[in-house]
């Protein structure tokens, strides 16, 4: 991980109708996903979960496609939060154009910062729609 990356045990994006939580598994060594509080797990019953959490904070704007619905703007630059490795890295996300991959900073260094090999899940969030979960908050989500 990064060298300013901090060690956490969950983080949770609550948004309109979404309430995601990601918990951090010594185990398996990924991040576990929940949904409302209940584990979201596949077809197979296996728990969902990911070597990498990309929570990027976006602006939105109303779809020209449909009018009830939102748009995430993800060109330009902006803060987020990489979660890899059991800790939480603040970034500085920037994309040019939408046909581009998002290039990550660190916050704290300026240097930047890559994904774990795997699988990586992508969060477009309102800024203020994640936090960091207590200890207490981790306990009850993994009884």
């Amino acid at each position: 991980p990064p060298a300013s990356a901090v060690p956490i045990r969950g983080v949770r994006w609550i948004a309109p109708r979404r309430d995601i939580d990601w918990v951090w598994d010594h185990v398996s060594a990924r991040w576990l996903r929940y949904h409302r509080g209940v584990p979201l797990v596949g077809a197979n019953g296996a728990h969902l979960a990911a070597d990498n959490v990309l929570i990027l904070f976006v602006d939105y704007r109303t779809s020209a496609a449909d009018l009830l619905s939102p748009q995430a703007i993800s060109t330009g630059s902006g803060d987020g939060w990489l979660l890899r490795d059991g800790a939480v890295t603040g970034v500085t996300w920037s994309r040019p154009f939408i046909a581009d991959g998002w290039s990550l900073t660190d916050d704290d260094t300026g240097e930047a910062v890559f994904l774990r090999p795997g699988r990586t899940w992508v969060a477009l969030a309102r800024m203020g729609e994640g936090k960091v979960l207590d200890p207490a908050e981790v306990a009850e989500l993994i009884g």
